[in-house]
Order: C-alpha cells, then structure tokens, then sequence
C-alpha cells in the first residue's frame, strides 16, 4: 500500500472512532408486522413520504406514510394491493416528487407464472396520495420477463422520465444468482405525461448486468443515470449515461476502471445523488477481494479521484447516497460493526474529503434487511431499512441524524 493509501486508512479509522459515540434518534413507525423495502422521498410541499410494502397470504399492500421534519406521522394511506405482486427485497419501489408536487410510484406486477416474469405498474397522484390515477405500463414489449430495477427523475413541469431493466431479449424466469448463460438484460427509457401517455421508448444500453439496482438524479436539464454494465468478456463495473433535454442519451461512460469479473449477478448497484453541479457516484465492487466501497464526485464531465469507504470481509454494500444543505454528501450502506455487521452513513465535504462515519444500526445477517435508503429533510438525515424481528416477521425502521 502506498502511503497515500495509508494515510487515507488511518483517518478513516480515527474518524470512525470519533463518531462511534454518535447515537441516532429512532422515530416510532408503526409498519406492521410483514412489511418490507422502504424508500424515502422528500416533497418540499407537505414533508418526508415513506413508501413501503406489506404481504398477507397472497395478498401485497404498498403503502406510503406522510412525516413532518420531527419525524411525526401526519396522514397515511393505501397506494394499491394485489394478488399477484413480486414482492423482492432487491427489486422494490420509490415515489418520484415531481416539479408540480404531483406524485409518481409503482410496484412489480407477476405477468406470468415464471419467478423473474414480471412487469411496471405506475400510478401518479396530483393531491399527495388522496386519489392515485388507474395504473399504467412504461414498456410495451408484452413479453413474459423482467422489467425492473427502475430509476424515476423529474422532468419539466408533469413530465418524469423512467428507466429500468428490461429482460425481453433475455430468458424469463432465470436465477437472480445465476444470470451467466442467459440472453443480455437491456437498459431502456421512457417519459410519462401527465395524463399517463408513454412517450419515447428506447434502448439505451443493449447489455447491462441482470439484477444490479439502478440510480439517476437531474442537474439543471441533465439526466444522469448510473447502473452495472456488463461486457462480452464478463466485466461488470459501474457505467454512466446522460442527456440534455431532448438530445440523444450519451454513450456508456465507465466511471471507474475496477475490472470486476464476474459471470452471475452481485445483485449490488451504484447510487448517485446531486449538490449544485456537483455529483456523487458510490457503488460496491468485489474487483480486488474483499468487498470495497467506493465513491467519486463527477462536476461538469470531470472525474474527481476515487476514495474508498471500506473494504473488508463485513462489507456488503448496498450503497445509497444523498445531498445535503450545507453543500456536502451523504452514503450509507452496510458494512463492518462495532459487534456485526452495521448500517453506516458518511458525511463527505462538497470537495470529496471524509468527514466521519457514523454506525446507524446493528443488523442481523442475511437480505431481510433489504436496501437500506437516505435522504436529507429539513437539516437532518433520514435512514431507513427493514428490521427483522423474528422468523416470517419483519418492520420498518426510520431514524433521524
């Protein structure tokens, strides 16, 4: 190791220890007893919605929950239930706030009888979940495979533009673990208008990993979208691509030359979130073991250097990130405990540097826990993650920074 390497190391340490005294504010959140993949979204507005999902039986609820900047509850209420929802703890739904305050969401719909066979189904609400529209399809292949993993940005005025990944030129029903032999997962794109018209469907990238989540933010007119590419030889790293109002979506520009090699699916995406012009790119990556998080700021076109997070054999990834008021960034993602593996969350400085990591939560091991998502409201940050209770049992956690 280098040392700059070194140096880099040790202030990570000593920042962790500085901040292990840290202790989060816990926010009682009644959920239920079955509940799973929350997401956060802020609408300036009315405040902080929670969305997640619930299972009876065969029976799937999305939900969503409106918080003041304290965390209080002020009103929830029922997006849409079914019978027959894939429910996944890779694969879940968030709520766009568009620039009209309206509100857009989705959830996965089984489209056929096949695990990995199953389709968008989008809903918009103009009065802050009083009344959702009928539900509609971004894609229109009519195919029985994936179409998931789904990244929502607003647009100007009503409009939003969706992107996810779409399976229809690959095999439905393969292993989320085992995506090696099947035809490519596509990365395509759509816009959504206010009276829920499909406008512009296309393929952006013809080959991107399986099952990997997807990320985008907006900056001015620029849409950013971050996602796992995946090459002819194998190689899985972090790919991004833009667009300028209606230009042309850019080429797939690798944010970091990792070199992961991997024939299956790490089901672990990138994240990216915006400060001003700035951006911020964090993704997990197994191209050196053990498992390393890494992040880079991106202004203009500009790359800036890479910085890791952590690396070691507790590490799992599972990375968001979120912009704060001050100018600075915000990551969590799960990683090494004081006694496990932790929920964690770093503040970085709007140049980059480190300014400490905070240990959120202590967690069991396994996927019950999900994706854990952040957001900053009101001068704080906001975590939230499913906690397992016992077996077949689980509930939302919220907490404030």
């Amino acid at each position: 190791m280098s040392m700059l390497g070194w140096l880099q190391c040790l202030l990570t340490a000593l920042l962790y220890v500085y901040a292990m005294d840290v202790n989060a504010a816990r926010i009682k959140f009644e959920s239920g007893v079955r509940a799973s993949t929350p997401s956060l979204a802020v609408d300036p507005a009315r405040g902080l919605v929670l969305t997640w999902q619930t299972r009876e039986g065969s029976s799937a609820t999305l939900h969503y929950a409106l918080l003041d900047a304290g965390g209080r509850e002020l009103r929830r209420g029922e997006i849409a239930r079914g019978s027959n929802w894939f429910v996944n703890w890779a694969d879940f739904p968030s709520l766009l706030v568009l620039d009209n305050n309206d509100w857009l969401t989705y959830w996965l719909e089984k489209s056929a009888p096949d695990t990995y066979a199953y389709d968008i189904r989008m809903v918009r609400s103009g009065n802050g979940g009083g009344r959702w529209s009928a539900p509609i399809t971004p894609h229109t292949d009519g195919t029985a495979s994936e179409h998931g993993f789904v990244s929502l940005v607003s647009l100007a005025g009503a409009n939003a533009q969706v992107l996810w990944l779409d399976g229809r030129n690959s095999m439905a029903g393969a292993d989320h673990e085992n995506h090696g032999s099947e035809g490519p997962m596509s990365l395509r794109a759509a816009q959504i208008g206010i009276h829920g018209r499909v406008l512009e469907g296309q393929e952006i990238d013809p080959r991107t990993c399986s099952c990997c989540q997807t990320d985008a933010v907006r900056i001015g007119d620029r849409t950013l979208l971050v996602y796992r590419d995946r090459s002819a030889t194998e190689i899985r790293d972090i790919a991004l691509v833009e667009r300028a109002g209606s230009d042309p979506w850019s080429t797939p520009q690798i944010v970091h030359n990792d070199g992961w090699q991997i024939s299956a699916c790490p089901v672990n995406g990138p994240a990216i979130t915006a400060n001003g012009k700035t951006a911020l790119i964090v993704w997990p990556t197994l191209a050196k073991a053990p498992l390393a998080v890494h992040y880079r700021l991106r202004t203009g076109t500009q790359f800036g250097p890479r910085f890791t997070l952590e690396q070691g054999e507790a590490v799992l990834g599972r990375v968001d990130a979120s912009a704060a008021d001050d100018g600075g960034f915000a990551i969590s993602w799960i990683g090494a405990g004081k006694a496990g593996t932790a929920i964690k969350l770093a503040e970085i400085d709007s140049d980059g540097s480190l300014r400490r990591i905070r240990e959120i939560a202590a967690l069991t091991a396994g996927r019950d826990v999900g994706f854990p998502r952040i957001v900053w409201y009101r001068g704080a940050h906001f975590v939230t993650w499913t906690e397992w209770i016992s077996a077949g049992k689980t509930r939302i956690a919220l907490e404030r920074l």
